[in-house]
């Protein structure tokens, strides 16, 4: 059934639309098969049925409302026994988190590094910055710093949220990553 499977992605971020399809343009035999949409999760045209979702990095940009309405448009789609694979960014409740790298790569003649920092903006919601660099040796040639509010629910909330539109949420262990299987 996966190598014939119809997939869809969902990206408004044009930036990180044009990195996912230029991956997925080298796979010649994913082209006729997955479709990468400039819409949202929550106004996205999506099939009556769906087989499973997967959602990285993605929970946390919706806010508790958002959920509610994501969270229900997918539960209306998969049957019993599909599942959501979802992420939920550390930390698990908003608190400082001092700047740090997440990225230090050379490519050629130059270096590539990424640095992030959090910092609470009421509720379950945290401000990030990420800062992108490009050195030349020693030297910063250009730098890039981006600002983003992303929710943060407790690993409790985002259960008992799942449990409600018909899902048993589990961490998969030793990862940030969580299963949300249809029931009934």
């Amino acid at each position: 059934m996966l190598p014939t499977a119809q997939a869809i992605g969902l990206e408004p971020s044009d930036a990180m639309r044009s990195l996912a399809i230029g991956r997925l343009a080298v796979r010649p035999d994913w082209r006729d098969r997955v479709t990468v949409r400039p819409e949202g999760a929550l106004t996205a045209p999506l099939p009556d049925h769906l087989s499973g979702v997967i959602m990285l990095g993605v929970f946390g940009h919706f806010a508790p409302s958002e959920r509610t309405d994501l969270v229900t448009r997918l539960a209306t789609r998969l049957p019993a026994d599909a599942a959501i694979l979802l992420d939920l960014q550390l930390p698990e409740y908003p608190t400082e988190v001092p700047r740090y790298p997440f990225a230090d790569t050379h490519l050629g003649a130059l270096r590539y590094r990424g640095f992030a920092e959090g910092t609470p903006a009421g509720g379950e919601t945290m401000r990030w910055q990420m800062t992108y660099q490009t050195l030349d040796g020693e030297a910063v040639i250009e730098q890039q710093t981006t600002e983003t509010k992303f929710h943060h629910p407790s690993h409790q909330q985002v259960r008992e949220h799942m449990r409600a539109h018909g899902f048993a949420l589990s961490r998969l262990p030793e990862t940030t990553y969580w299963l949300a299987r249809r029931t009934g």
